[in-house]
Parts: C-alpha cells; structure tokens; sequence
C-alpha cells in the first residue's frame, strides 16, 4: 500500500511539473500587448507650441489633478457611438427633429426652407433604442441592444450604400473596457481599449485597425476647475490633435480650445458656449485667432409645449436666421 501511494505521489508531482513548464512556455512564448506610454511632463512641449500661436490661450495653465471627475460620465456619453441624444421631460416613446435651412428666405413663411436633415429617436424605457438621421449626403439607422442596463451592440445600416456596420461595447466591473467596429462581413476594423487610473478616470484609449494605422488618446482631468483635456498620438508617439473643455457646475461645456497639429495655426479654435437655466444652448462664438474669423450662433426657442420640452427653435449664424429645428415628440400617456 505505501509502495502504491509513493508511486501515485511521484506520478502527481511530475504532472504538476509538467503543467507549471507548460504554462511558463505558453505565458512566455504569447506576445502580450505593450501600449504606448507618454512621459509625465509630455504636455509641456504642447503647451509651448500653442503659446506661439496664442499667448492668451486658457489650455496652457491646465494642471491635473488625482480626484475622480466629476463630469467623466457626460465625457463618455458625449460619444456614446451615434446614439446619444438630448433630455426630454416625461415618457417618451419618440421623437422628431426636423431642421430647415432659411439661410435664403423670411422666417415668416409657414413652412420655411429647404428641410435640412431629419432624426428621429425611438425609447424604450428612458433610453434610445433607435436613432434615424437623414440629409442630403447621408441615410442611416443605428439600433442598440441593451444588457443589464448598458448598450452591449450598436448596428447602423448605411441605407444608401445598402451596408452595415456593427459596434460590441465589452464591460469590466462596470465600465465600458473595449469596443469592436466590424463589417456586415464580420471583419474587424477597429478595437479600442479603454484604460482607467485606481480613482476610476480614463487615462489611455487605444485603437487599432485591420490596416495598422494605431493610434491612442490621452486623457487628463482637473476636477476643482472642471477641466479637460484629450490629446491624440499616432503609434509613434507623433501628436495628432488634442481639445481642452472646460465645464460649469451643471456638466455644460461651457469654453473649448482645439487644434490639429498638421495645420496647428489655422486649425487652433477657441469656442464658447452659453446655457439658459434649462440647460439648453442658446449662444455659441467660434473664433480662429490666426485666422481672424469669427463665427457667432444664436439659439431662440420660441414653442414649447405642455412639458416644457422645446418644440421649435431658430439658429441665427451672425445675427441672421440660419436654421429652424421644429421637433414633434410622441409620448407614452400621448401628452403634448
């Protein structure tokens, strides 16, 4: 009997052994992904080269700080794959925004312009499961699943060139880990990977495509002053072009700088918005300092219906009627 069990002993320990050399090899021999990594100064450089273009420049007395940003959620729904859409009071099912152009004629009319572009959203619950936009250049449909309350795929049909795009979002411990672009064939694209810091802001995302032009983002946070700033590299480490925002105490966007850095001068823009007490925009300036342009929208609702929800708005560009957005909005309990 003790013959037997220092024989089964002997056999177990060689089978242990072998199994740790085997996954030593498969660990060792298994290329592991190596992202880029910026050095902690690698703003300063950036920093200078805008202070030639515009000594006045807000960005350039950004300093980041380690607290959690408030505002990182608006961030990340900001572009929330095609599917973001405005807040509305009450149950909706749908709506419709539908944009004219009266760049050309009175505002008077009854049904003024040329209609522009048309979107229409369809809810369920509190969410958009269904985002249609149409204009003149483009028809396409984004339809979104959900799972445990997240948007798990996102599919938008190109109605016009009869093809489909489909995107995965892959969560870890409840934040959006990776996304998936891939063809109707099935064929990957793209693949982002997002990476946080311990107190839970973003820090890196990195994307990489089927034809190998890798590229990542940087991330940086001041939360005392609601302060933000994305830049975006090659995988060269090659500045491509960065945006610097700063919000106001509601989550708003209240002051933007941006730049790409192949053209750095006559792309350097500064814009700033203003909000009413409903959180709508109604002023915007864009201004291109080298330039010497300046671009001035204006926002006026004038229908809005029991809810409150805005049904009507006209977009001045320069003080002249640019656009008028009429939206029809379907609720569940049909109020209007």
């Amino acid at each position: 009997m003790l013959l037997v069990n220092s024989s089964l002993n002997k056999k177990i320990m060689r089978l242990s052994c072998l199994l740790v050399i085997i996954i030593v090899i498969y660990y060792g021999c298994t290329p592991q992904t190596r992202y880029p990594k910026l050095p902690p100064d690698y703003l300063q450089s950036i920093f200078s080269e805008i202070r030639k273009i515009d000594s006045k420049a807000q960005i350039v007395n950004f300093v980041s700080d380690s607290e959690k940003f408030e505002f990182l959620d608006n961030i990340m729904q900001a572009g929330s794959f095609d599917i973001a859409g405005p807040k509305l009071k009450g149950e909706i099912r749908s709506y419709t925004e539908t944009d004219y152009d009266v760049s050309k004629q009175s505002i008077v009319d009854s049904f003024p312009g040329k209609i522009y572009s048309i979107t229409h959203f369809v809810y369920l619950g509190d969410k958009i499961s269904e985002k249609h936009f149409k204009d003149s250049t483009e028809d396409k449909i984004c339809r979104v699943k959900y799972t445990n309350d997240l948007p798990d795929q996102v599919i938008t049909a190109y109605k016009r060139n009869n093809d489909s795009l489909k995107t995965k979002l892959i969560y870890k411990d409840g934040r959006l880990a990776t996304t998936k672009l891939y063809s109707s064939k099935g064929i990957l694209f793209v693949k982002e990977d997002l990476i946080y810091k311990e107190n839970g802001n973003l820090d890196y995302q990195y994307i990489t495509n089927k034809e190998g032009n890798d590229e990542f983002e940087k991330f940086e946070f001041n939360n005392s002053l609601h302060q933000f700033i994305v830049t975006r590299f090659d995988k060269n480490k090659n500045l491509l072009w960065l945006k610097y925002s700063e919000f106001d105490d509601k989550g708003n966007i209240v002051y933007e700088e941006s730049f790409k850095e192949k053209d750095k001068e006559n792309t350097f823009r500064i814009d700033k918005y203003i909000y009413n007490d409903k959180n709508e925009i109604i002023h915007n300036d864009g201004l291109w300092p080298k330039r010497q342009i300046k671009m001035v929208f204006d926002f006026k609702y004038t229908q809005r219906d029991s809810l409150d929800n805005w049904i009507e708005r006209i977009t001045f560009m320069d003080n002249k009627p640019y656009f008028i957005t009429k939206r029809v909005v379907n609720y569940k309990r049909n109020k209007r």
